[in-house]
């Protein structure tokens, strides 16, 4: 358990939502307020008036991406520049032929850059 106090804390519940105390238990945020309300603990430190502002993980989803990848079939351009094209790079799958309930996923196509312009044959 560590407080953190003389700071200015954004809570972030609107746009100007500021205290200068929080309390930290195993890496939560379990108390906000004024640093001389702060609960009672050995472990302090002293801000002293620097701004923190809540951590934000933004991952984009980019690794599911990759990993998604990983069990696809690549239908990008240079290499997949038609409908045929496609149909033959997906044809190498290793699910191919497996039976009619398993896909095969391609990614990366651009409909836009096949020479068809469109997806169905």
């Amino acid at each position: 358990m560590t407080n953190y106090v003389n700071g200015h804390i954004f809570t972030g519940e609107n746009e100007t939502a500021f205290v200068d105390a929080m309390q930290v238990v195993d890496g939560r945020v379990t108390w906000t307020g004024a640093t001389p309300d702060a609960p009672q603990t050995d472990n302090v430190v002293d801000l002293k008036h620097q701004t923190v502002l809540p951590g934000l993980l933004d991952i984009h989803t980019h690794p599911k991406y990759i990993a998604d990848a990983l069990h696809g079939v690549a239908c990008t351009p240079p290499e997949i520049n038609s409908i045929s094209d496609m149909q033959a790079a997906l044809r190498k799958s290793p699910e191919y032929g497996q039976g009619a309930d398993v896909w095969l996923e391609g990614w990366g196509f651009d409909e836009t850059k096949l020479a068809e312009h469109r997806t169905r044959q």
